[in-house]
């Protein structure tokens, strides 16, 4: 039976049904799943096709710029090499340079004739009484040893700065023993170091070693004198001491570097209140008071 245009022959019934229908509607079977699923495999496979493009376009473009990216390093480190190219060794001492002043002075160079400043002879070769090897002078020593802890000195900073950073850390995880041989490692290495200073303080304050303590804190004040903490931890052991004069002394000097530290006040108070001096704990109280409400960023520990 022939087809008519947007009509089907069903091919279990072998009645005429439109073409886009899956269902036969006489005997109710299903007849067009295959060309459905082919119209659905196309349409896959179109978009994988694609995507498949897709991909291998991306890919292109990353090996493209990959390969610009090394080439422009290569040129980078080739095009340096040639405009900083490696210092020439200075082959003469700078006082043989003051002396060339005339073709002779090249000559006797050449010829390795050139007498050093301060040789014992004279110009006929021999032997000048009239000039002595002077020892080195202790200036000469003091400047000779200067520059070379100067050198150790820039050598070591970072790792006496490694040392410090593991002290802070094992003493914020309760480990006081092992950051106590971190702060020392890094005050050997760099003694200028104030914070390690005032970390190894910490260690002895915590284990009772209070005039450890003082040593170190008050080292830490020697080399700046602007850490106001320092002050305020010798206050407090002063204090736990009952010498209440040096640790005055010490809170208001704390004070007087950070006039915000609020804990320095609380403690001259309780100090005038035992000694009696009730209107100068009051003023020192009301002080901290004003700061506590102000929400001040000092934390006694």
């Amino acid at each position: 039976m022939a087809e008519k245009k947007g009509f089907k022959e069903c091919p279990f019934c072998n009645r005429e049904v439109e073409e886009g229908l899956l269902r036969c509607p006489y005997c109710n079977r299903f007849y067009r799943l295959t060309a459905v699923n082919e119209r659905n495999n196309k349409s896959t496979e179109e978009k994988s096709s694609g995507t498949l493009k897709t991909r291998f376009r991306l890919k292109a473009v990353v090996l493209f710029l990959f390969f610009l990216l090394i080439i422009s390093l290569l040129f980078y480190f080739f095009s340096e090499q040639e405009e900083t190219p490696l210092p020439k060794k200075n082959l003469l001492p700078q006082k043989l340079k003051s002396m060339i002043q005339s073709p002779q002075a090249i000559k006797e160079i050449r010829d390795g004739e050139v007498k050093k400043e301060g040789d014992s002879t004279n110009e006929n070769g021999k032997e000048n009484p009239e000039k002595v090897i002077e020892p080195i002078t202790e200036p000469q020593k003091q400047e000779k040893n200067s520059v070379s802890e100067t050198k150790v000195t820039e050598t070591s900073k970072t790792e006496a700065f490694t040392h410090y950073k593991n002290g802070i850390n094992f003493k914020k995880e309760g480990k006081w023993g092992l950051a106590g041989e971190e702060f020392s490692k890094s005050i050997s290495l760099d003694p200028a170091n104030a914070w390690a200073h005032h970390g190894l303080g910490r260690v002895y304050l915590q284990k009772g070693m209070d005039n450890e303590a003082l040593k170190e804190f008050g080292e830490v004040i020697r080399i700046n004198p602007k850490i106001a903490i320092a002050n305020y931890y010798r206050g407090k052991i002063y204090q736990n001491k009952n010498d209440m004069e040096n640790a005055i002394r010490e809170f208001k000097k704390t004070i007087g570097i950070d006039s915000n530290f609020l804990w320095a006040h609380y403690r001259l108070g309780e100090i005038y209140k035992k000694k009696g001096e009730k209107d100068l704990a009051k003023k020192e109280f009301e002080i901290y008071e004003n700061l506590k409400k102000a929400n001040d960023r000092r934390i006694e520990n």
